[in-house]
């Protein structure tokens, strides 16, 4: 019997290895310069789906098997501040991470040039996923965020009265333009996930209830609600947000409107 378990075991670090592989070769791929935007968000998505897809069948083997359930992992991302962009990016992170299914909470999320920490509540399978994804994400979103200001017709100096407001203006739009990729990316997953929760038999929807409640029970005794604010909102751009959002998903490429209003990051006091 404890030769079968053993076996059993290796065989599954053998298959999660194999698709962790995969996982690295399609992140790889997705964050290369010779890859098309369309490109790298159809990369990005067909990573989370493997990761998701493989973390739920475990998910099911182990509670068919009467196996304890994966570990919750508390997973401390630092995000730069970098040109007081900081803010921003949390934006992108918080939504990327609780379309996972993920509690999320942020401190030190001040307008600054600061570093601060974004804690992230999952399964370990998701954590990791999200571990080896953000970066890339992060970066690809800058890199077309940039792009868009340089592009964009209404942000051209011929519109403002003076260079500073154009700047003012174009800082204002990138800002918002990280969170809102972060948005559409988040809308991915979330129809992935809810396809894949179609798919599955009901012990797979029992696996991802019970996952969210032993998250939500974690996620409470590490963060008390009476030690939670919201964030004060800064300067938005609704165009800047809906064309991140465009852009973070592929299936929705000519999006141009804002549907429904910004969700605040919430920060430890």
């Amino acid at each position: 019997m404890a030769t079968n378990k053993t076996t059993k075991a290796e065989n599954a670090r053998s298959a999660k290895a194999r698709m962790m592989e995969k996982v690295r070769g399609l992140l790889a791929k997705a964050a290369d310069d010779a890859a098309t935007p369309e490109e790298s968000q159809a990369l990005y998505a067909k990573a989370e789906q493997l990761m998701a897809k493989y973390n739920l069948d475990a998910a099911i083997v182990r509670a068919k098997n009467g196996d304890r359930p994966e570990p919750i992992r508390h997973l401390q991302f630092v995000v730069s501040g970098q040109g007081w962009h900081g803010k921003a990016r949390v934006g992108l992170v918080a939504h990327v991470a609780m379309a996972t299914g993920c509690k999320v909470v942020t401190e030190g999320n001040k307008m600054n040039g600061a570093d601060r920490i974004v804690h992230i509540v999952g399964t370990t399978a998701t954590v990791t996923m999200l571990e080896l994804m953000l970066p890339s994400l992060i970066l690809q979103a800058e890199t077309m965020g940039r792009k868009a200001v340089k592009e964009n017709p209404a942000l051209v100096r011929e519109a403002f009265d003076t260079a500073a407001n154009c700047n003012i203006e174009r800082r204002v739009f990138f800002r918002s333009y990280l969170p809102g990729f972060g948005q559409g990316v988040a809308e991915k997953i979330a129809g992935n996930r809810a396809e894949m929760a179609e798919k599955t038999s009901e012990a797979g929807a029992l696996v991802l209830v019970s996952d969210a409640e032993r998250i939500t029970n974690r996620f409470g005794k590490l963060f008390p609600a009476d030690t939670i604010k919201a964030g004060h909102a800064d300067s938005f751009s609704g165009l800047g947000e809906a064309i991140g959002r465009r852009d973070g998903r592929t299936a929705d490429t000519g999006q141009t409107r804002v549907n429904g209003g910004k969700k605040a990051i919430t920060a430890n006091k």
